[in-house]
């Protein structure tokens, strides 16, 4: 119907037209069951047409056809496989009967106004039925309709300078790498021979006899000219493989560590991309069974742990605030009481935006030329809305707002960097904390509490007062349509620092406790009675946050007073059962499960969770945009997808550690050195305490 009605379009453009009255007449060689076999090229790409299939009343709304027979067609006119939404709607009340996804194969010459100019037609068909086809549309308001044209994707002058960047890291990794090596191999000859140095023999014994070496005004002065020699030196060093990668690889935990934060850390990395696997086949219908997975696997107990992953974000806070308390609280206990603010605010936003800036680019230029399929143009590729989003707010990612602007969440470059964000703008504002506690512990908890009272209020109103509900899935549980009226809770609540502070005050009051040193101090049998009770406690709360909406799946929905108590209450929660496990587990009181948190193998991975959270979602993207036509849900499938997007994100987070995060780290350790600063270990990493970063629990006595 449709190539037929294109070819009689009088009215459509003439290039399209022609096109397609081409490949009637030319035609093509198809290897069916090992023979080849002659057709007209119209008929291979109509057969490359999606067509409806079994399943729809499972939910398999998607009839993606063939892209790769669409775009292997070889003719003289140039393809292209274009995928559409279309909505069936009832002409009484507009009302949406049955909406999917089509893929077609068309000339290049076809545009959109020729798809638009045949719904048309058909619309004049079965218009009389009461029933009329539309193209639906994106969030934005654009009609679902993009396409892959046939041949290469060409590359941009900003893929083509990331490029040229990814190169030049490359080749600094491998001259720091050798200049490593001849540099170690040449200051082990020196070393050799002074030791067998007459000069070197005397010059000890008159040290040994004096406090100050005789020879010490003949060495050189400390000139900047010979710190700035110094300062290239390291920073080619800085690059250097030979260097970095076995500090990655290190299981080094210093005496003053705590130990625990390693594996909650990286299990709580584990937790998000869970979640995230299922989260993008979920909302952009990557399952063809959909009823299957919203009747069978989402009221499953067990499944509650991974529909509410977004708990592993709020673990990643309490983290990061009890590491900048714990270890600021050191490092103005070393000072007398003097805030480090220079070292605190410059260390920090050198730490993390040159890596952030990189991955930034790097999926903005680079990642459509990663994957090639159906899904790709609406993801990742020029003109989709993630490369627009770039386009217009790549600078608020750069300053740390895209939380706030642009208005809508979701709209902004990267999406799942609003965490990022979150992060950022709790740390400006705590000193407010750190100073207050540092002078006055019961004014400081007062500040903690009332700024706790604040958000748990204004999280519960908000909630309230747009009738949310608790449950981020009830929505599509139900199969009810969001209200276009109000704005999502994304949006208001979900992604809002005023609403997420929560565990982070939690975790900065905590490092106030560890770093006082503060412990109960009854009779072993009472200690041992008192964590216990601690510990019942902590489960109770994990539980009732992760799994108190399990009813809604089972007929018991939550009230409006309950929804509005979750909002309030939840995230705190959950930052209340971390500080109790965190606060047992560092006073030998954990068990097994301190011994399990604690285990070495958890800290090279915690120093690459970080950029792991940074990439996992390009990989998933990636992933998503190359399904040839979405997958059958199963428990064994989506652990291997699970695993897989594991490893690899932890693998390109590897890649992304020693080639951009550690070399900068060393370039900004060599430039506070170039200008006299002093490096101590817990100034170092001030800073750089958030869910991920490089030995962010270890601190020098």
């Amino acid at each position: 119907m449709f190539p037929k009605l294109l070819s009689e379009q009088s009215n459509s453009t003439s290039k399209c037209a022609v096109a397609w009255g081409k490949l009637e007449k030319q035609r093509s060689y198809q290897k069916v069951g090992g023979k080849n076999i002659n057709v007209t090229a119209s008929v291979v790409a109509l057969d490359s047409f999606g067509k409806p299939g079994p399943g729809i009343l499972l939910g398999n709304t998607a009839f993606q056809g063939s892209f790769d027979e669409c775009l292997s067609l070889d003719t003289n006119v140039r393809m292209q496989y274009c995928s559409m939404g279309v909505a069936i709607l009832r002409t009484v009340d507009s009302t949406p009967v049955f909406v999917f996804r089509e893929g077609i194969c068309l000339p290049q010459n076809c545009t959109f106004y020729d798809i638009y100019k045949n719904v048309e037609s058909l619309n004049l068909l079965i218009g009389q039925d009461g029933y009329i086809l539309f193209v639906s549309e994106t969030a934005n308001g654009q009609p679902f309709y993009v396409c892959t044209p046939q041949g290469d994707v060409p590359y941009n002058a900003g893929a083509i300078i990331m490029i040229i960047i990814c190169l030049a890291l490359f080749l600094l990794a491998i001259a720091g790498s050798i200049f490593n090596i001849f540099n170690d191999y040449y200051e082990s000859l020196q070393e050799a021979k002074s030791e067998l140095s007459p000069m070197h023999t005397q010059t000890t014994s008159v040290q040994l006899a004096e406090s100050e070496p005789l020879l010490a005004t003949r060495q050189p002065k400390n000139t900047f000219g010979r710190r700035f020699k110094t300062f290239l030196k390291e920073c080619l060093l800085g690059f250097s493989l030979y260097k970095n990668v076995p500090v990655v690889l290190s299981t080094y935990q210093p005496p003053a560590a705590i130990t625990n934060l390693n594996g909650m850390r990286v299990i709580s990395m584990f937790w998000v991309i869970l979640g995230h696997t299922y989260y993008f086949l979920l909302v952009f219908g990557g399952f063809k069974d959909f009823s299957v997975v919203t009747e069978h696997f989402m009221p499953r107990f067990t499944a509650q742990s991974i529909l509410n992953a977004f708990f592993a974000v709020d673990s990643f806070f309490f983290i990061s605030g009890f590491l900048v308390a714990y270890l600021t609280f050191r490092e103005m206990n070393r000072r007398k009481g003097k805030f480090p603010f220079v070292t605190f605010y410059l260390h920090r936003i050198l730490r993390l935006t040159p890596t952030y800036m990189f991955v930034l680019f790097f999926f903005w230029f680079l990642s459509n030329h990663l994957t090639r399929g159906p899904m790709t143009p609406s993801t990742v590729g020029p003109g989709s809305a993630q490369y627009e989003n770039c386009v217009k707010y790549w600078w608020t990612n750069l300053l740390y707002i895209n939380n706030f602007y642009p208005t809508n969440f979701g709209d902004e470059c990267m999406g799942w960097t609003w965490y990022l964000a979150n992060d950022m703008q709790f740390f400006v504002i705590t000193p407010l904390f750190l100073i207050v506690l540092y002078a006055s512990f019961p004014i400081g908890l007062v500040s903690i509490g009332i700024t706790l009272a604040a958000s748990m209020g204004v999280s519960g109103f908000i909630g309230g007062f747009y009738g949310y509900h608790a449950n981020s899935f009830y929505n599509l549980y139900n199969g009810i349509t969001q209200n276009a009226s109000i704005p999502t809770v994304d949006t208001t609540i979900y992604g809002k620092p005023y609403c997420r502070i929560g565990p982070y005050l939690i975790g900065i009051l905590l490092g106030y406790i560890i770093f006082k040193n503060y412990r109960t101090t009854f009779s072993k049998q009472l200690n041992w009675i008192c964590h216990l009770v601690l510990w019942a406690l902590a489960i109770i709360i994990g539980m009732f946050t992760v799994y108190g909406l399990y009813g809604d799946y089972h007929g018991h929905e939550v009230s409006k007073a309950g929804d509005v108590a979750y909002f309030m209450l939840a995230r705190p929660a959950w930052g209340v059962a971390l500080a109790i496990v965190a606060y047992t587990c560092h006073y030998g009181y954990g068990g097994v499960i301190n011994r399990f948190l604690s285990l070495p193998f958890w800290v090279p991975l915690g120093r690459l969770t970080f950029n792991a959270y940074l990439v996992h979602e390009i990989l998933l993207v990636v992933f998503y945009s190359e399904l040839r036509e979405p997958i059958s849900y199963g428990d064994t499938t989506m652990t291997i997808f699970c695993i897989g997007i594991v490893v690899l994100s932890y693998g390109a987070a590897g890649l992304v550690t020693v080639f951009v995060e550690f070399p900068v780290s060393n370039i900004e350790i060599a430039a506070f050195k170039l200008f006299g600063a002093k490096i101590r270990e817990s100034t170092r990493i001030i800073g750089q305490e958030t869910n991920t970063t490089t030995n962010s629990n270890e601190v020098k006595k």
